[in-house]
């Protein structure tokens, strides 16, 4: 993580950060520190081309972190399985949607009464994007995080 938030930090303008290049490389970066050595997992990317601030792309960035990693710890314990991480511009908002074909979430899992301390990560850093997160599970899981982006604040 710490090294996608250095390529973050030398970004000339952090006002327009390409968000193609920063989730993929995220996303790869976690997939070669979870996935097991008998584990395959076909990681897919649906990206509209976006350009994002710094202040919207770092909770966006630990929120994929945190759902990515989720998936390649606990949605494929038989080995193998796909992810589908997808971001689109919906008029004035972007839709975030992580999605796994997986064993689903526990039967008790809700997101008023979080045990875990990544969901409520989750919850609470789509809150700062100002945001809704819903959830679907079954045959696999998909989160879809709607969002608007934080008015970038001029530090310099």
């Amino acid at each position: 993580m710490s090294m996608i938030h250095e390529k973050l930090y030398r970004s000339e303008n952090l006002s327009d950060i390409d968000v193609r290049g920063y989730i993929e490389g995220l996303v790869r970066s976690i997939m070669f520190s979870y996935q097991k050595p008998d584990q395959r997992v076909d990681v897919r990317f649906d990206l509209d081309d976006v350009k994002l601030n710094i202040d919207t792309i770092m909770p966006l960035g630990l929120i994929i972190n945190e759902l990515v990693t989720n998936a390649f710890k606990y949605a494929f314990p038989n080995g193998d399985g796909e992810l589908l991480v997808s971001l689109k511009r919906r008029g004035d908002n972007f839709v975030l949607r992580v999605a796994d074909n997986g064993v689903g979430l526990p039967s008790d899992f809700s997101l008023d009464n979080l045990r875990s301390l990544g969901m409520l990560l989750v919850r609470n850093l789509t809150g700062q994007l100002d945001g809704t997160l819903e959830y679907t599970s079954g045959s696999g899981t998909e989160f879809q995080i709607e969002f608007s982006e934080i008015r970038y604040a001029e530090r310099f």
